[in-house]
């Protein structure tokens, strides 16, 4: 009895033996002769996560991501300020080639086997800023190289400096590419802060705030003569200018059209450098004031800074009055300042000397001050009426003059032209008689030559007798006092 229950045991223990054996090692034949490869669990291609995955799913699942990437991904290909975005059909992605390795486990990386379209990325190089041999300066393979090596790995953001790829006889050397000059007083200040050597570092496409570098002088004149030559310095570095302002009148040492104020309160001068490479501004001690340099590689084109349709604009004067003043005095208290305007223009020129571009980079107005002028408020005295003109004693006017101030003395008749005009000349015309002078009434006259002036004959006009000649009649005028004095004795001279 006990026989036969262990036989019946182990016969069971031997079926079920038999029975999982079979079952394994059915299951393993028809995996390798019938299922279809898997990738191992945890496999990540170009981070792409293919765990488990047959070659057709891993296949739709990397073409989904080439796809996404090629859509968002940003390609760009640098040379200094000018960035050239490359299009997603440069690259060309070789899925079916990438498969094979890993599923025959000869793949050595996880990335992505990608190809780059040369003669596409040198059309796409041929639109850069850059020298018209752009092509001929770059080292191709390495480019397609660093290219190839940042796409197989499905990164969204890809940079690459044309620069670092250049023909080792086409390598760049850095050197002093600006310097700006500005006179100041070397002051204790100043000169302790020389003496530090400063340097600024301005990374590639960062931007930089002057006033965290400036805080010591804490505005005034100094900040702000420092602060402009930085401002003239970056614009010929062609940096992108995010904060600027002006001063309301410029300080003298501060150049029209790169005022730069701060007061260390608030206004700042802060730009950035779009290039793809960093630079260092520093500040040396130089003849009558300071120097600053902008230490690099040098610009591939020309810049020029320049002011256009500078003007001035004169002071306006403002007059108030005061009691101060004598009536009718002035005087200036000030005579104000000339307002000043300028266009600042900036430029760039390839290396044949063509316009590239330019702009407007500000348009800098000064107002005016005006003048200031103090007048008296007073009324100043009026003027005294003028004294009246004494009567004619006597003598009548005829409307052509006035009497002279005196009468010739007697013989003196040289001088009658003299003073004949007094009555419009021609003697007495309005009594009638003759030319040389008559009496009033036409009955006595003066000859035209009496030697001594006393030998006046007497006639009616038409006798020529008595020392001289008579005057010849003419019509007579209306009656006039005769010409004698109040004794009745004939004036003399007359």
């Amino acid at each position: 009895m006990k026989k036969s229950f262990l036989a019946v045991l182990l016969v069971t223990a031997m079926s079920v033996v038999f029975l999982t054996t079979f079952t394994y090692a059915m299951t393993f034949t028809y995996e390798v002769l019938f299922s279809e490869e898997r990738l191992d669990r945890n496999a990540m291609i170009a981070s792409v996560d293919l765990s488990d995955m047959n070659r057709e799913e891993a296949r739709e699942t990397l073409q989904n991501e080439i796809r996404d990437w090629q859509e968002q991904a940003i390609v760009d290909v640098t040379w200094f300020d000018d960035v050239l975005s490359l299009p997603g059909s440069v690259f060309e992605f070789r899925v079916e080639e990438t498969l094979d390795h890993y599923f025959s486990d000869e793949s050595d990386h996880e990335e992505l086997i990608v190809h780059v379209r040369e003669t596409s990325l040198e059309d796409q190089l041929r639109s850069l800023t850059a020298p018209e041999d752009i092509i001929r300066i770059v080292d191709m393979p390495e480019l397609m190289d660093q290219l190839e090596a940042e796409a197989s790995a499905l990164n969204l953001e890809i940079s690459i400096p044309l620069r670092d790829t250049l023909e080792p006889f086409e390598r760049l050397e850095e050197t002093v590419t600006v310097s700006v000059s500005r006179g100041v007083d070397q002051g204790p200040l100043l000169e302790d802060w020389l003496s530090r050597e400063p340097e600024w570092l301005v990374e590639a496409g960062e931007e930089f705030r002057v006033s965290d570098e400036l805080s010591p002088f804490n505005g005034g004149e100094l900040m702000n003569i420092l602060s402009s030559g930085v401002y003239e310095a970056v614009l010929t570095m062609n940096f992108d200018i995010i904060e600027r302002h002006t001063r309301e009148q410029r300080y003298p040492n501060v150049p029209l059209g790169y005022d730069a104020f701060m007061d260390g309160n608030g206004r700042d001068l802060v730009f950035r450098n779009p290039m793809d490479t960093d630079y260092v501004i520093g500040f040396e001690e130089a003849s009558g004031g300071l120097s600053i340099t902008v230490t690099g590689y040098e610009l591939p084109y020309m810049m020029e800074v320049r002011l256009e349709d500078v003007r001035t604009v004169d002071p306006k004067t403002k007059v108030t009055h005061t009691r101060d003043l004598e009536a009718g005095e002035s005087r200036m208290d000030s005579f104000g300042e000339n307002g000043e305007f300028a266009l600042v223009m900036r430029s760039r020129f390839d290396e044949f000397g063509e316009l590239i571009d330019e702009e407007v980079v500000s348009r800098d107005f000064y107002r005016s001050v005006n003048a200031l002028e103090e007048r008296s408020s007073l009324e100043p005295e009026p003027e005294p009426e003028p004294e009246e003109e004494p009567e004619n004693d006597g003598f009548p006017e005829n409307g052509n003059g006035e009497f002279p101030d005196e009468f010739p003395d007697n013989g003196d008749w040289d001088d009658w032209d003299d003073w004949n005009d007094w009555n419009g000349g021609n003697g007495f015309p309005d009594n009638g008689n003759g030319i040389d002078g008559q009496n009033g009434n036409g009955s006595t006259g003066n000859g035209t030559d009496p030697s001594n002036g006393n030998n006046s004959g007497t006639g009616d006009g038409s006798d020529q007798n008595g020392g001289g000649v008579n005057g010849t009649n003419g019509t007579n005028g209306p009656d006039i006092p005769s010409s004698t004095d109040e004794d009745g004795n004939p004036i003399k001279g007359m």
